[in-house]
């Protein structure tokens, strides 16, 4: 270990957390966008008449 700046440096397993990194920041992006897709995914009237049936289903 090499101390940098205040910080612990490991030399060696660097690639390993740089992989881990890119891996875990392109699943929240993967994630991110299919939830966004889904949520504003685009409706019939028919299925927007049933969502909202859903939701005041739920308040009564």
């Amino acid at each position: 270990m090499k101390e940098h700046s205040g910080y612990i440096v490991e030399e060696e397993g660097g690639e390993m957390n740089e992989f881990f990194l890119i891996f875990s920041l392109g699943l929240v992006i993967f994630f991110g966008v299919e939830t966004y897709r889904y949520r504003f995914r685009r409706l019939s009237s028919k299925q927007i008449l049933n969502e909202q049936n859903k939701k005041y289903a739920k308040t009564e």
